[in-house]
């Protein structure tokens, strides 16, 4: 069973899969401007995603090189601590907001996104 985890009113952290560089830095840089601690990683199989709740909320790639995003976080979801962390997956796919529910995520945004919307999304599930 999952039981959400009460987050201290400090900087938030969080974490980005993504296997797009071009992506992933101005992505980490902006939200980085916004007060956000950020982490990242381009690989979906990387062991930090599953070991111990190391973020307030995940941004995870729907289509990844070495693994489908779907995979990622149904392991984060299955996973007893990290199951309360929030998803938002994202993707150029126009079946992501299915495939992205169906994998246990908690929102979905389509790409290219509008970073208010986005910024409204984190702010939804990590406030």
């Amino acid at each position: 069973m999952c039981y959400s985890q009460i987050v201290p009113k400090k900087t938030k952290t969080i974490f980005i899969i993504d296997d797009n560089e071009h992506i992933l830095k101005p992505l980490s840089t902006l939200l980085s401007s916004f007060g956000y601690l950020v982490k990242t990683t381009t690989n979906g199989k990387d062991p930090k995603i599953t070991k111990k709740p190391f973020a307030n909320l995940i941004l995870l790639d729907m289509r990844l090189k070495d693994i489908g995003g779907q995979d990622v976080c149904l392991r984060i979801k299955e996973n007893k601590e990290t199951c309360h962390i929030p998803v938002i997956m994202f993707s150029a796919d126009n079946r992501g907001k299915i495939i992205s529910k169906g994998a246990g995520a908690d929102d979905f945004i389509e790409k290219p996104f509008v970073m208010a919307n986005l910024l409204k999304k984190i702010e939804k599930h990590i406030s």
